[in-house]
């Protein structure tokens, strides 16, 4: 595995566009992104939905062979380079079997997801963060605790420390639950030395008794300068220390007094879905150029925000254990009809945009509405 420097990647032989290959649990996103920056996707993704159009291997990361996943980069030409997004974390055994990268190292990607190593560091450089512990918490505070695995995504993995508290394993770690506090985002782009924000969101959880932080919405905002500087010089302070490059995402939790950083996770994420629009240039061709051009300047981005619409986006999950039924064109990502889909699962996502808050979540609300009468 090498992390490209100076390396273009092959031409597709009838667009002439660069081709990446595109590995996430959220590739579409990548794949949108990656048109817009002139890219020629190839994907890999356990989903195959109705709405994916592009090159496509089938392959659930998370359980894959190396041999299969080798098969999978083989179907592209050579000197053709991954950028992957969320849900590979698990596996970095595959992006250091992948021989070109345009993302962060596995050994980067470790270091910053492993939890010891990641708060030690927030403690060193006076940087708050939740409560974390190794051992679980006494059965009387179990309620007011999380336990975690590091690789999680999506709120996937995170279930409160009082279910099932004989369940342990060297794998988690344990977070107090900050249940009055907001969830807020910084999406940045990084060259290995210093940062410049992208932009900002807030996610709203669709929880379950077994998993309170589970992807639910997730909306653009504008925050105040003094905060915006706040979060931009800890990602500064964890760019620096990590290395990190490309499209990088900051999640804190805050309340009026205070914010806490929860995690990096270091990849492009589902938030690209939302900030990837007019006035902003083509985000994964900036993501791509810190590594085709390491020792070049970060570009200069439009002020965040740089408009006053709001835009958001959210998971649908099967209510119930079903048989998928044709959905609206404008639900994305949309499991093929008439496939079986056991409760919980992911259905579709929903986008929605409006001139304020209040209107976004309206349209957002009557659409969901909508997907929801499908299977009633």
């Amino acid at each position: 595995m090498s992390q490209a420097k100076n390396s273009p990647p092959s031409l597709d032989p009838i667009t002439s566009a660069p081709i990446i290959i595109a590995a996430s649990s959220a590739a579409r996103v990548l794949a949108t992104c990656a048109k817009r920056a002139g890219l020629c996707p190839h994907l890999i993704s356990p989903h195959h939905d109705e709405d994916v159009t592009d090159p496509l291997t089938c392959i659930e990361p998370s359980t894959c062979s190396l041999k299969t996943w080798r098969a999978a980069l083989q179907a592209c030409p050579t000197k053709t380079p991954l950028i992957y997004g969320g849900g590979m974390e698990t596996r970095l055994d595959l992006l250091t079997a992948t021989p070109l990268l345009y993302g962060n190292t596995p050994h980067t990607v470790r270091h910053i997801r492993d939890p010891r190593h990641f708060f030690t560091q927030l403690h060193r450089h006076k940087i708050a963060y939740p409560a974390s512990q190794r051992t679980p918490p006494p059965p009387s505070q179990a309620h007011l605790w999380l336990r975690k695995t590091p690789s999680s995504s999506g709120g996937h993995g995170i279930q409160p420390a009082s279910v099932d508290p004989s369940r342990v394993s060297p794998r988690y770690y344990y977070q107090k639950h900050m249940t009055h506090s907001r969830a807020l985002s910084m999406t940045f782009l990084a060259n290995g030395k210093q940062c410049v924000p992208v932009g900002f969101c807030q996610q709203t959880a669709d929880s379950t008794p077994t998993m309170p932080l589970r992807f639910g919405t997730l909306h653009t905002i504008h925050i105040e300068d003094t905060l915006r500087l706040r979060l931009q010089h800890i990602a500064n302070t964890l760019t620096r220390l990590y290395g990190l490059r490309g499209i990088n995402s900051l999640d804190t939790v805050q309340d009026s007094n205070n914010l806490w950083v929860v995690e990096v996770n270091p990849r492009p994420g589902i938030a690209l879905a939302l900030l990837d629009e007019s006035p902003m240039p083509p985000l994964l061709a900036c993501h791509v150029a810190t590594f085709v051009a390491p020792d070049a300047p970060l570009p200069k981005l439009p002020a965040v925000p740089a408009s006053s619409i709001v835009r958001a986006i959210r998971v649908i999950y099967a209510p119930k254990t079903l048989t998928t039924v044709p959905l609206p064109s404008w639900a994305c990502d949309r499991t093929k009809p008439n496939t079986r889909l056991a409760q919980g699962a992911p259905l579709c996502c929903l986008s929605a945009t409006g001139e304020s808050l209040q209107e976004t979540y309206a349209l957002l609300n009557q659409r969901t509405k909508k997907i929801v009468a499908c299977y009633t």
